[in-house]
């Protein structure tokens, strides 16, 4: 008898040491996800303010000459004069070399002596004509000849302009690779002429940002050599996206002339962002990720509430926030890291 009491008796004391182990870990259970009555969880949180702008958007680009061409003779034959100072500049419609064209040249001069006889002659047949000495077969037929004339004339000229180069635009002449006296076809590059004046920027952003590059809007870019930072102008946009990366891709146009840059080098663009009437800015370490998008937690009575929001724009610092927030919400920034709605919090600065 005296057994089962002291087995009745040790019984009761292990299930009421395993009682109060349990009741003691739900207490601190409850105190780290700072239920009622608990401590109150430390927090940092931020006012929500109408946003200015959302910050500086950073991608890559470009640059790129208004106007570059490499330059090619239209006709076949042997160069005969040359004039393409390297690196020099030229103005528009500069004679820059002569394919031989001796035997066009001779032949303008036949035809142009053939126009005059026949000119010569139509004059005599009208005059013949007013007074009744002539057929109007005969003085039809020398002013068909005079046309006939003209035209080929006409396509001597043509010809002719085909063995001259000439630059199309004003700009700089890059290496040459031909020489005098070389025998030439339209496929032969003599060299590159670029026009350097006012150089172009081309660039590509999200999709979401496409309302910060309307034409007009300004930028700012630093070169390979990130030393000094340059000014340029959106001058155009394509009319769609890309469907591969879902871009936009921007054109502006650099202001001022800087000898530094080239026509292809790599540049860091710095797209100011703009915002939306009723739009708020948070740093992005306030975002929560959730299934189907992104939450904050906002302090509301001394607890915190999760509150789901909709974001159109994101930069490394900043995110802008479309729909679920007011202006003066506190939004907490800082203690997220364990936090459950309902939670009581402590804010600690503002």
């Amino acid at each position: 008898m005296k057994r089962i009491v002291w087995t009745l008796l040790v019984l009761a004391l292990v299930a009421a040491l395993v009682w109060r182990i349990v009741a003691g870990n739900k207490a601190a259970q409850k105190k780290e996800q700072g239920g009622p009555g608990k401590q109150p969880a430390p927090v940092t949180v931020i006012m929500a303010a109408p946003a200015g702008t959302a910050g500086v958007l950073s991608v890559s680009g470009t640059l790129r000459a208004p106007e570059q061409v490499q330059l090619r003779a239209e006709a076949t034959g042997r160069v005969v004069w040359l004039n393409m100072p390297e690196g020099s500049r030229v103005e528009a419609g500069a004679l820059l070399a002569r394919i031989n064209d001796a035997e066009l040249r001779a032949l303008h001069k036949k035809i142009t002596a053939q126009l005059q006889l026949a000119e010569q002659r139509l004059n005599r047949l009208k005059t013949l004509r007013n007074a009744g000495g002539v057929s109007a077969d005969e003085l039809e037929s020398a002013e068909q000849e005079r046309a006939s004339l003209q035209a080929e004339l006409e396509q001597t000229d043509a010809k002719l302009a085909l063995c001259e180069l000439k630059a199309p635009f004003s700009g700089v002449l890059g290496l040459r690779r031909i020489s005098n006296g070389s025998i030439v076809s339209p496929q032969d590059v003599f060299c590159t002429l670029t026009q350097t004046d006012g150089m172009q920027l081309d660039f590509s952003v999200p999709a979401q940002y496409a309302a910060s590059v309307q034409k007009g809007s300004s930028i700012s870019f630093t070169g390979e050599s990130g030393n000094d930072t340059l000014n340029a102008v959106v001058i155009a946009s394509e009319a769609g996206l890309d469907e591969q990366t879902r871009t936009l891709t921007v054109r502006a146009r650099v202001q001022g002339r800087h000898e530094a840059l080239k026509p292809g080098m790599f540049c860091k663009v710095l797209v100011p962002l703009t915002q939306q009437a009723g739009s708020i800015s948070l740093p992005t370490e306030a975002l929560v990720p959730v299934m189907r998008g992104y939450q904050v937690y906002v302090v509301k009575q001394g607890k915190a509430s999760a509150v789901p929001i909709e974001i159109s724009e994101r930069t490394e610092q900043n995110v802008v926030v479309k729909s679920g927030l007011q202006v003066g919400d506190s939004v907490i920034t800082r203690g997220l890291l364990g936090l459950r709605p309902g939670a009581q919090v402590r804010v600690v600065n503002r």
